[in-house]
C-alpha cells in the first residue's frame, strides 16, 4: 500500500498498479504457473491478517493481484474488519459484500451473517480450489443454487482431479487440506498458519515424487 487518498467523497487505499492484473485472470488465460506457490502465498498473506487482527471478509481470485513475478497481493478491503475494532465497539457499517461460491455457510445465512477468521479460511479453501484445478467450486451449479447446496444440504466440492501438477501423496494431502478448510461448522477449520504448514507439507511429498510439484504449463 502506497497510503491513502479523499476520493469522491470516500477514504480509498493507494496501491501500486498491478498490469499482471488478478489471480482471477491469470487462471482463466492459463497463465499462472505454479498454482501450489500461489496457494502458499495466499495462506501467508492470510495468516498476516489474521495475526494483526484483520478479517478480509471476501476473498476470491478477483480480489488477489499479481505482481509479474508472480507474488500476490490481497486487494479490496471493503469488507475487511478489525477484530480489535469489534471487541472495543466501534461501529461499523452493516454492508456485507461476497461471492456466493467463495463464502463460508455463516455468511450465506442472513441470519446469522458475519465475517470472521473462520469465513477467511473457508473462502482461502475455495480459493485455492480454484487456483489448483482452474475451475471456480461448484462450477456445475447455477449461482442460487450453491446456497441450497452449502447452506441447506451441507455439501461440499467433489473432490477433483488435479492433473498432472499434483499427483499421489501430495493429492491426496491437498484435498485433505480443502475438506478441512471447508467444514461446515466453524470451529471445524484450521488457522490459517495451519493450512501454510499443511501447503509446505503438500509441497515437500510432491517433490518426493520428483519433479517440481503445483508447476503447471503455461497456455499461450
Amino acid at each position: 500500500m502506497l497510503g491513502f487518498a479523499h476520493f469522491r467523497g470516500q477514504i480509498a487505499l493507494v496501491t501500486p498498479w498491478m498490469k499482471a492484473g488478478s489471480l482471477n485472470q491469470r487462471i482463466l488465460r492459463g497463465l499462472l504457473l505454479s498454482p501450489l506457490q500461489t496457494c502458499i502465498q495466499l495462506a501467508t498473506a492470510v495468516e498476516y491478517l489474521h495475526t494483526n487482527g484483520i478479517v478480509h471478509g471476501d476473498i476470491k481470485p478477483d480480489n488477489v493481484l499479481m505482481t509479474d513475478e508472480e507474488q500476490v497481493q490481497l486487494a479490496d478491503f471493503g469488507s475487511a474488519i478489525s477484530t480489535l475494532a469489534t471487541a472495543l465497539n466501534f461501529t461499523r457499517t452493516n454492508s456485507f459484500n461476497f461471492t456466493t461460491r467463495f463464502a463460508a455457510p455463516e455468511v450465506l445465512k442472513e441470519d446469522t451473517r458475519t465475517f470472521t477468521k473462520e469465513g477467511d479460511v473457508y473462502a482461502l479453501g475455495m480459493t485455492m480450489l480454484n487456483v489448483m484445478t482452474g475451475q471456480p467450486p461448484f462450477a456445475e451449479k447455477w449461482e442460487a443454487s450453491v446456497i441450497i447446496e452449502v447452506v441447506y444440504k451441507k455439501r461440499q466440492p467433489s473432490q477433483p482431479n488435479f492433473g498432472p501438477s499434483l499427483q499421489g501423496d501430495a493429492a491426496n494431502k491437498m484435498w485433505d487440506l480443502l475438506k478441512w478448510c471447508f467444514a461446515y461448522e466453524p470451529g471445524d477449520r484450521p488457522k490459517a498458519s495451519q493450512v501454510k504448514v499443511a501447503l509446505t507439507e503438500v509441497e515437500r511429498l510432491g517433490k518426493s515424487l520428483g519433479g517440481e510439484v503445483g508447476q503447471s504449463e503455461q497456455v499461450e
